[in-house]
């Protein structure tokens, strides 16, 4: 009996041993599937955290050669610009003297006319035989006179205008300021004037306003004048621009109004802005398109007589 008892406590050690060994490898294996979970997680996150490097140096590398490409798309349309910008000038400038050109031929042809009718009349007059009285010398001595006082008057004439600079002169106008005062250039000989054709939706007139102002201002040898063309080419009527000006505070700018566009026709205006430079004789030394800043201004009519 005893034997029998000893023999089922064995046993029962040896059950119990058992399962404790089965115990500790379910143990051991439950660690060894934890440390390779965290080596797996681990080795996901180092892999997430390269792509994602990855991706924002792709990020910034595209960006940077988008704004590569954005700044040379922009270099190009400036330069585009600029250079479509001079040929409109240079065109502008050919079409100028073009019809200077044509004006001079056209002048030179009417006073070759005039030349030949009155060597015309002069023949004819000479032919033709009046009889000797008391009332055709009368007449003859009012003609006389007449023609006296006519050579007088021209050569009065030609002494107050007398040309000291190369040139025709320059077509005459009288416009009224914003004020209502007229304003005629013919009256102003003896002194150079600068002339700007200019409008209220010229970017470039408006930025330009305020150094004109401030040239207007100075005690120049010339005069500052500027010429809006209301209702022609997209510009304000009379009465609002008025009092839009009134309102920018440009007090020393003088403004005329030439409301029927004559003057933009004599003097070839195409662009805005665009300046006129007169001498002192009336001549028109030349018309510029294109902005002309203070200094410039001053520099030209330096050369101005």
């Amino acid at each position: 009996m005893k034997k029998i008892q000893l023999a089922l406590g064995i046993g029962v050690m040896a059950l119990g041993l058992t399962a404790c060994g089965g115990n500790a490898t379910q143990m051991e294996n439950h660690e060894m599937n934890d440390t390779k979970e965290h080596s797996m997680q681990d080795d996901a996150m180092k892999d997430d955290m390269k792509m994602q490097g990855n991706a924002k140096k792709d990020g910034m590398k595209m960006q940077g050669n988008a704004m590569k490409d954005g700044m040379k798309m922009q270099d190009d349309a400036k330069k585009d610009g600029m250079k479509m910008q001079g040929n409109a000038m240079k065109d502008d400038m050919k079409m100028q003297d073009n019809a200077m050109k044509d004006d001079m031929k056209m002048q030179d042809n009417a006073m070759q006319d005039t030349k030949k009718e009155g060597k015309t009349s002069e023949k004819t007059m000479k032919k033709t035989k009046q009889p000797e009285n008391s009332e055709n010398t009368m007449k003859n001595a009012k003609t006389e006179n007449t023609k006296k006082e006519m050579v007088k008057t021209e050569t009065k004439k030609d002494k107050k205008i007398k040309k000291v600079n190369e040139g025709n002169l320059a077509s005459d106008f009288s416009l009224k300021d914003t004020k209502g005062n007229s304003f005629t250039l013919s009256s102003q000989q003896g002194k150079k004037v600068y002339i700007k054709f200019w409008a209220s939706w010229c970017p470039i007139c408006l930025s330009g306003l305020e150094e004109l102002n401030e040239l207007a201002k100075n005690n120049n040898d010339f005069e500052v004048v500027t010429v809006v063309a209301p209702e022609f080419n997209g510009e304000k009527n009379k009465e609002e621009f008025v009092k839009w000006f009134d309102s920018l505070g440009y007090s020393n700018v003088k403004v005329l109004f030439d409301e029927d566009g004559q003057v933009l026709k004599n003097y070839g205006v195409r662009a805005y802005p665009t300046s006129a430079i007169v001498g002192t004789d009336g001549v028109l030394i030349g018309v510029q398109p294109g902005h002309m800043d203070k200094e410039t201004i001053e520099k030209v009519f330096e050369s101005v007589k």
